[in-house]
């Protein structure tokens, strides 16, 4: 019975430390999975051609590259740009000097754009924060006409805004919340 209890009581404070690390591989698997699967239709659009490792010699010769990563290789003589995928589609991504070049051309268009969203979204989120903030100074006080219809203004911004956001078009979003932040101003306080 005591082995018992001191058992139960290791065992209870370590469960939630070893749930919580499964989580977490698998949330790293699926992050992998999903940059495996951007990096392939970026190498697919820069006109890399895909081999299968369908014969025992590839699969030797795909366990022998860096996984996921483009290698310069030497192929029949001549140089290449190799990217192996040993897990998910088991397969090359294969392309010369010039599909390598437009490779980077498009990974550097696609990173570019993914941090201008990320801006975008970050732009709009802040930017409803100090409207709604600014809103809610005046909720519940008497407000002259002018006053109401600006809150009423900026409350169509504000939900323009987020309709724009479910839709995933983020210019019209951040352009929306900041029309919203710029009119709350008028209900701020001054430093």
């Amino acid at each position: 019975m005591l082995r018992m209890r001191e058992t139960m009581r290791w065992t209870i404070p370590i469960l939630p430390l070893v749930v919580a690390l499964g989580l977490s591989v698998t949330g790293c698997a699926t992050i992998r999975a999903h940059q495996t699967a951007e990096t392939e239709q970026v190498l697919a659009a820069a006109g890399f051609q895909v081999e299968p490792a369908d014969t025992p010699e590839k699969l030797a010769h795909l366990q022998t590259l860096t996984p996921r990563k483009v290698v310069r290789d030497v192929r029949d003589g001549q140089p290449q740009y190799v990217y192996a995928d040993p897990q998910t589609c088991k397969c090359f991504y294969v392309g010369d000097e010039q599909r390598y070049q437009k490779f980077q051309e498009l990974s550097l268009q696609k990173k570019i754009a993914d941090e201008q969203l990320s801006a975008a979204i970050s732009e709009t989120q802040q930017s409803l924060i100090v409207a709604e903030r600014n809103l809610g100074l005046v909720q519940g006080k008497p407000l002259g006409s002018a006053q109401q219809d600006l809150v009423s203004k900026i409350r169509g911004f504000v939900d323009s805004a987020r309709e724009a956001m479910k839709q995933n078009d983020w210019h019209r979003a951040r352009s929306q919340a900041k029309k919203a932040e710029v009119l709350s101003k008028e209900f701020a306080p001054n430093p």
